[in-house]
């Protein structure tokens, strides 16, 4: 029995750890491209604009999600506002500290290939 509630925590521990995988970069989606994504004081769309976003913005640091998971909170540049997490996306790059896969090292003098 001990053995089951070790794997119960184990695996609790790891899927909780990789949804809260932040900061990272995302990307605007599905905003017509007359528009903009609005980012407001709080997590609600009633709330006041505080910035925006064109409909092509890239590289946009969400820092964190709200409790719910449907808001993510953004820099505005003089200091932060939620976003509806519907119109972002995540990149597709390696956040900081993490190891990119597939790895390859490629070298010289003898020509040389090493993937894993």
């Amino acid at each position: 029995m001990r053995h089951v509630i070790w794997l119960f925590f184990i695996l609790g521990f790891n899927t909780a750890a990789l949804a809260q995988n932040l900061p990272d970069a995302f990307f605007v989606t599905g905003v017509a491209a007359d528009d903009v994504l609005n980012i407001r004081a709080e997590p609600s769309a009633r709330s006041a604009i505080v910035g925006q976003l064109g409909p092509q913005a890239i590289n946009v640091e969400v820092i964190a999600f709200s409790d719910n998971g449907k808001w993510g909170k953004v820099s505005t540049g003089e200091g932060n506002g939620w976003v509806a997490m519907r119109f972002l996306e995540r990149s597709n790059h390696t956040p900081a500290g993490e190891v990119p896969r597939p790895m390859a090292c490629f070298g010289t003098e003898p020509f040389w290939a090493l993937g894993m």
